[in-house]
């Protein structure tokens, strides 16, 4: 079967790793071309390197046939709808299936559920499709009722008959891509903690009072690292004096992983109006074995842990110093939390064998 990715495998921003990821996971069973958003990015050698190396054909849309056949796939690519990518790609005879990654529409997503663009579309977890279906419903003007809220595929049906499939892919995460690291072995005193978090650098992703409830987690001598810093997150927390235990780095400044192995605590919360739709970040933070202390009320985030085991959820403002503090003055339970944060992550969220038969449902379905 040949599949038809659309867009540009990154380290920045979850939709473009997770195509990274994907096409790792999916390369040895299908036959997939990758296009490119547009020629600029040939440019860039080491993912050109990547995609070769995983026996993926890489084409401008251009440089493809007047009729294909197979599946075209975008994921959070907002060009596939705006350059009409999504239009001549069924058009051109292939089936199109659709994944926002947000827990908001796109501009012309609607109007493409409407038209009957899309053949499938894909969630990456409940919460995410008790926030994005509705639409889609009216769009198809279906029975505005869910149901099944734990179901792993369905189909909407418009009152006019015409079906629009939908399939729970998850988030795949391979999780060699981040190695554990034994941090029992630094020899390090209690006091020496490094926190930090990794994101986009989308000042709704970070809490109003961010650097204070750092600051304010009553650690002894810590680091504060941080990687998806901006001018505009600069602005947002200009009235702030950031002294020289923080380190605030730009967007793919370092290696993710690099950047993940360097934390011991993955301290985070989110901003009052922000909800993750899976949370990727976290679970790449624990396969590293830095241990999660993350905002019970951020989105689906909350399902990614063991409170208690694998991490902490915090329902509060205080829950956060209260877990760090803990961790911080008992190294044997950070550490064999730290190991039990791995295990959970790649034992629950990163199997292979899983997230295949997941797509398998929407490819061969």
């Amino acid at each position: 079967m040949k599949l038809y990715f659309f867009g540009w495998p990154s380290n920045v921003g979850g939709a473009s790793t997770r195509l990274a990821h994907l096409l790792c996971l999916l390369a040895p069973h299908y036959d997939i071309t990758l296009v490119p958003p547009g020629p600029a990015v040939l440019r860039d050698q080491p993912w050109l390197d990547f995609i070769e190396g995983l026996g993926v054909t890489c084409r401008l849309w251009r440089q493809l046939p007047a009729r294909l056949e197979g599946w075209a796939v975008a994921m959070c690519h907002a060009k596939f709808l705006r350059q009409g990518q999504a239009v001549e790609a069924k058009r051109r005879g292939l089936r199109v299936a659709w994944s926002n990654d947000m827990m908001w529409h796109f501009p012309l997503e609607l109007g493409m559920v409407f038209a009957g663009v899309f053949d499938a579309v894909m969630y990456v977890s409940p919460l995410q499709r008790t926030a994005l279906e509705p639409g889609y419903r009216r769009a198809m003007l279906a029975e505005p009722q869910i149901g099944e809220p734990e179901a792993l595929e369905g189909v909407i049906t418009a009152a006019c008959g015409r079906r629009l499939r939908w399939v729970m892919t998850d988030n795949y995460i391979d999780p060699g891509w981040f190695p554990f690291r034994d941090r029992s072995r630094r020899g390090l005193k209690r006091s020496k903690l490094t926190v930090g978090r990794l994101s986009r650098a989308d000042p709704g992703k970070y809490p109003d009072n961010f650097p204070e409830s750092y600051e304010g987690l009553g650690l002894a001598a810590p680091r504060f690292r941080v990687m998806g810093w901006s001018a505009a997150l600069a602005k947002k927390y200009k009235h702030h004096h950031f002294g020289p235990e923080w380190e605030l780095l730009r967007e793919a400044q370092e290696d993710q992983a690099d950047f993940l192995r360097s934390l011991d605590l993955y301290v985070y919360a989110v901003g009052p109006n922000f909800k993750e739709s899976w949370g990727r970040a976290v679970v790449e933070a624990m396969l590293t074995g830095a241990v999660p202390i993350i905002q019970g009320s951020a989105g689906h985030v909350e399902k990614l842990l063991v409170h208690g085991e694998s991490g902490f959820l915090c329902q509060d403002e205080s829950g956060f110093g209260e877990y760090a503090r803990l961790l911080q003055n008992d190294p044997g339970r950070r550490n064999a939390m730290s190991r039990r944060a791995r295990e959970w992550a790649a034992e629950q969220w990163c199997r292979p064998e899983v997230h295949l038969a997941l797509w398998q449902r929407l490819f061969e379905g």
